[in-house]
């Protein structure tokens, strides 16, 4: 939970994370085109608030959509569709499982 695809989940403030900041910044849609964002890894399972600000953002925008992790790597189907169970927006969309880049692939 501490470590999310090479980056550490820290606080900088004792309640906001350096991904709460990064959310902060694109939420100026004058300032940032953008159309999807992704935090890989973050997921709604372990950093509920950091997704839910996320969420919040999007939907506030009205022009951006988030692809969000339901839960970590490992966990079961019912733990991931659960998770998304408690969601409604039309402006995330939850994937699950993890893809890998080496499944399915085959050696030429």
């Amino acid at each position: 939970n501490a470590n999310v695809q090479g980056i550490t989940f820290n606080t900088v403030t004792g309640r906001n994370t350096y991904y709460d900041y990064a959310i902060d910044i694109l939420s100026n849609q004058d300032e940032y085109d953008v159309n999807l964002i992704f935090l890989p890894g973050v997921n709604d399972q372990n950093h509920n608030g950091t997704v839910t600000k996320l969420i919040d953002m999007c939907e506030t925008r009205g022009d951006l959509m988030a692809i969000i992790d339901p839960v970590a790597y490992g966990q079961s189907i019912a733990a991931a569709t659960g998770e998304a169970a408690d969601r409604d927006s039309s402006y995330a969309a939850f994937y699950w499982p993890w893809v890998h880049p080496t499944r399915g692939r085959t050696n030429r």
